[in-house]
């Protein structure tokens, strides 16, 4: 966490004193799963997708030519929704309709501080890629229709390496639109204490799709 904050404050520092520095606001839509490995045998699963906005704050600062650094502090509310069917019922199943069926939500809520490499191409419209990661840190954590105390299972500290692309638009000399998308892969699992009915280990994946309006100072 030192090394985090240490790392957010030159980040910050080179920004105050840059030149070429933008600061915008951005919102949008996360849909976010979970990777599981080891899933029992006996388990049949079937996943949905978690929906919520996300929003955030950002900063960006050319570091040469068309490249530029990317800060962003962003609210994202990961999660899942699924449900199972198990052959581990107290009565012998005769599929799949008595099988045993187990509904499950979860969703985990983080401040994160997505770090990008930005390339852009153009000029009024621009055409840009960013690759980077995202440390994030939990606020809460949730299971719907369970007395487990999830956010006691769930480690602070989420990684994830992040990919996007996106659109922006000059409108005037210093105020710029922008929107793009964004696959969004935790390398590391977020569990402390996976269940055995879970099985293995959880990772977030997500998808968001977002837009923002930034100001441009010279």
């Amino acid at each position: 966490m030192k090394n985090l904050l240490l790392l957010v404050f030159l980040f910050s520092s080179i920004i105050v004193c840059g030149q070429d520095l933008s600061i915008g606001i951005s919102g949008g839509a996360l849909f976010s799963s979970v990777h599981k490995t080891e899933l029992r045998e006996g388990i049949t699963m079937y996943k949905d997708r978690h929906l919520v906005p996300t929003f955030g704050l950002n900063a960006e600062l050319r570091l040469f030519n068309d490249f530029f650094g990317v800060l962003e502090v962003n609210y994202e509310e990961k999660g899942f929704a699924e449900h199972y069917f198990s052959t581990f019922s107290s009565v012998a199943p005769t599929p799949p309709e008595s099988l045993f069926r187990v509904d499950n939500k979860s969703s985990f809520s983080y401040i994160a501080f997505p770090i990008l490499l930005r390339y852009k191409y153009g000029q009024k419209i621009k055409i840009y890629g960013s690759i980077g990661f995202s440390p994030s840190v939990l606020v809460d954590a949730e299971e719907l229709n369970s007395d487990v105390a999830l956010v006691y299972n769930t480690k602070r500290i989420d990684i994830s390496g992040i990919v996007e692309a996106g659109l922006e638009l000059n409108l005037l000399s210093n105020i710029a639109l922008n929107c793009g998308a964004r696959h969004d892969r935790s390398i590391t699992h977020h569990n402390k204490h996976p269940r055995p009915i879970d099985g293995g280990e959880l990772s977030h994946i997500a998808y968001s799709f977002y837009s923002g309006i930034k100001y441009y100072i010279n």
